[in-house]
């Protein structure tokens, strides 16, 4: 009966042992399956932050206004100005005056302050290195933006007149056409990029 016994103790122990063993190897799948489950999202997460990045110019701003009223319209006013070469990114909007924090941010984010009916608040100093503009009516802060905004746009390369010249014959060589021309104001260079005119147009 002893031995009886000691074999089922055995034999139980060696089935709680796998048990266990099974129990172990599950939490470690499911250990592995929450860490890569992490990665996965965060994986997610900078692939959206990466999509998110532009080459397209952006002008930071921090915004201030004397009250909430005048806030709120200000932000209506400032979401329509729009252009698919330049991004206004507003980093804070608040009302009230400008606070040491606010341009502690500004100057963080490389903001540029614009305040409507408000001002510096009590004690206050300007920062070094934070451009602030200050407004009475608000078109005109509306008109600054854009402004500041057209000029982060890139410059237009306008094209550089060299020469002029007038068509005198055109001669015919198999499919080509070669024009014979009198050159009237300036100079011709090889490889230069020609605008045919007729009428002026």
């Amino acid at each position: 009966d002893l031995e009886m016994e000691r074999e089922r103790v055995a034999a139980e122990a060696q089935a709680s042992a796998g048990s266990l063993a099974h129990v172990a190897e599950r939490r470690k799948m499911t250990g592995k399956e929450k860490m890569h489950a992490r990665m996965q999202r965060r994986s997610h997460v900078v692939n959206v932050s990466m999509s998110m990045v532009s080459s397209t110019p952006t002008l930071p701003l921090l915004v201030k206004a004397a009250d909430l009223g005048s806030l709120q319209a200000l932000q209506k006013l400032l979401g329509e100005v729009r252009s698919p070469l330049v991004a206004l990114n507003v980093v804070r909007a608040e009302a009230g005056s400008v606070t040491d924090d606010d341009l502690e941010l500004a100057h963080y984010a490389g903001a540029q302050v614009v305040a409507f009916g408000t001002d510096l608040g009590p004690g206050v100093q300007p920062r070094e290195g934070v451009s602030m503009e200050i407004f009475d009516v608000v078109y005109h802060l509306v008109d600054f933006v854009k402004v500041q905004m057209a000029a982060l746009l890139p410059p237009i390369e306008a094209p550089e007149v060299v020469g002029q010249a007038s068509v005198r014959s055109v001669l015919t060589a198999g499919r080509k056409s070669i024009a014979i021309c009198q050159l009237t104001t300036g100079k011709m260079e090889e490889n230069s990029t020609v605008r045919v005119l007729r009428g002026g147009k």
